[in-house]
């Protein structure tokens, strides 16, 4: 007799479908929500997404957290976990997932933690008060999710978890439709050439950087015709329109705000590479979603993003707040037709084998069931 599905509680973005996509637990949860998981397991949902960009202050907060947190206790007690799934991004976000772990612990229900985004492992190294409490927290969960090996190294050695409760999931992004862009698409030199970049417009996501690059590039010889989208919103929002007002970067510039996720397959599928300039990242969905689709990438190499770029294999991993090399590095995508077709083949078959949705479910199945005690084995899950 085969043995019941696991019931599990996953506390992550599960707004109306009608939401427009910001954020990458957004994009990550419904990429999630349509793979096969959902029949492998018994799901419920608890939607801890902000629907404001940005996040309000943190008074505004803990209200909705606190009745997060109550609802999530009235799952405890009536629907029979067995497992609870918390995707946590740095901030107040991790703080109520560690208290949500906790009474998930005290309830005896196995908890698997998913943190999100650069910025808490800066808030351990950088303020001791924050890092000891954070310390505390990490020690809550059942389980420690890493996004990369940059992240199971944070966790295991220097946080102290030790390998065996900090197992490792890539992200899940490279959605079957994004990768039969990749697989279908024709190499042409289509003028002008599309950079593309998706994310927050924020000065800590490389985008003054990136608006100075444009300006050095459209004036340097031989560099063909190109434009800069840009897709996302954010705190620099406002000062990257005001760079809009130089004639140089007027019409090589288009900055487009948000986008759904119909919008975002577009653009992917039109342009010819893709640029991420962060100063700090964990892994980026974006950078995952560009190569499915077929797209060498630029970007600085932080975060777990080492695990997901291949430094002149599938495109150029650069320091951040490095102008100059990150430049260098879009002329030579930009002059280089044959260079952009082979990093972006190359990345086209790392995201397939690496990156997929169906990987993912099938680790977090084997996961959740050894925490739960059954003789799963961990071999595809680490």
């Amino acid at each position: 007799m085969a043995e019941r599905k696991l019931r599990m509680l996953i506390v992550g973005a599960f707004p109306p479908e009608s939401t427009r996509e910001h954020g990458g637990v957004l994009t990550s949860c419904r990429v999630l929500l349509a793979s096969s998981l959902p029949q492998r397991m018994e799901l419920i949902l608890l939607n801890s997404f902000s629907p404001t960009v940005p996040p309000p202050p943190y008074l505004r907060r803990v209200l909705p957290a606190a009745l997060r947190v109550i609802l999530m206790i009235r799952h405890c007690m009536r629907s029979h976990l067995d497992v609870i799934l918390l995707f946590a991004s740095p901030g107040p976000s991790f703080i109520e997932k560690s208290l949500m772990a906790a009474i998930g612990r005290l309830f005896g229900i196995k908890t698997l933690m998913f943190p999100r985004g650069a910025a808490l492992v800066d808030h351990y190294r950088t303020s001791p008060i924050h890092g000891a409490l954070l310390r505390l927290c990490f020690r809550i969960p059942t389980l420690m999710l890493c996004q990369g090996n940059a992240y199971q190294e944070f966790f295991a050695r220097e946080a102290g978890l030790g390998l065996a409760r900090c197992p490792i999931i890539y992200n899940w992004t490279a959605t079957a439709q994004l990768l039969n862009i990749g697989a279908t698409r024709v190499y042409g030199q289509q003028l002008p050439l599309e950079v593309l970049f998706l994310g927050w417009v924020d000065r800590e996501k490389g985008i003054f950087e990136l608006l100075d690059c444009a300006r050095r590039l459209s004036g340097a010889p031989d560099v063909p015709p190109f434009k800069v989208i840009i897709a996302g919103d954010g705190s620099a929002m406002a000062d990257a329109r005001q760079e809009l007002d130089d004639p140089r970067l007027g019409s090589l510039v288009e900055l487009l705000g948000w986008i759904d996720s119909e919008a975002k397959v577009e653009k992917l599928r039109r342009a010819h590479l893709l640029v991420l300039p962060s100063y700090m990242e964990g892994m980026p969905n974006a950078l995952i979603e560009a190569m499915a689709t077929g797209l060498p990438v630029v970007a600085t190499e932080v975060g777990a993003v080492g695990d997901v770029v291949t430094d002149g294999v599938t495109g150029f991993l650069i320091p951040p707040r490095n102008t100059g090399r990150l430049a260098e590095a879009l002329q030579r995508l930009l002059l280089d037709a044959p260079l952009r077709e082979r990093m972006g083949r190359a990345g086209w078959h790392i995201a397939k084998e690496r990156f997929s949705a169906e990987r993912a479910a099938d680790q977090i199945v084997v996961l959740a069931n050894h925490a739960c005690g059954r003789d799963v084995s961990l071999e595809t899950a680490t």
